[in-house]
């Protein structure tokens, strides 16, 4: 049982030897998590370095952008030689598709916070899988999509 929980363990994080979704939805998980501490991480450099909050809440966001990318596509996705895409072309569609879940964000804040009055922690949170599913769909759809195995 063990040596199955292994091998099942190496194929969802081994990018090289998982394709399917539900790897590329376990390797988003760990992406999401280092591009979280490098915004945070960066942040807090800014802040002891004396940038004003707004400042450094902007650069460590661009930074955190750039850091979830480069994993996303190396990482979450890999194969890069079957993506479909160069990574200027995948960084000019991977913008809006941070864009697009920051909007989601707002909007069930939105409605779920500030029109029905609901603790705006607790729909930040309950918005993380809705935001979640929609930044592994767009990935593996939109930004990060490969040729077939065997060529076009």
């Amino acid at each position: 049982m063990f040596k199955g929980l292994i091998g099942l363990a190496i194929s969802l994080l081994r990018p090289d030897r998982s394709d399917n979704l539900k790897g590329q939805a376990t390797r988003q998980i760990v992406s999401g998590l280092l591009a979280t501490l490098a915004d945070l991480a960066v942040f807090k450099l800014g802040l002891v370095l004396g940038l004003k909050v707004l400042v450094a809440a902007l650069v460590s966001a661009a930074v955190a952008t750039v850091v979830n990318f480069m994993f996303t596509r190396h990482f979450v996705f890999g194969q890069v030689e079957r993506q479909r895409k160069g990574p200027w072309a995948q960084f000019a569609l991977y913008v809006p598709t941070v864009l697009v879940s920051v909007a989601l964000t707002q909007m069930i804040l939105s409605v779920f916070s500030l029109w029905h009055g609901l603790d705006p922690m607790l729909v930040k949170v309950a918005a993380v899988p809705v935001v979640y599913v929609w930044t592994v769909f767009s990935g593996k759809y939109l930004v990060f999509d490969k040729e077939p195995l065997g060529g076009k």
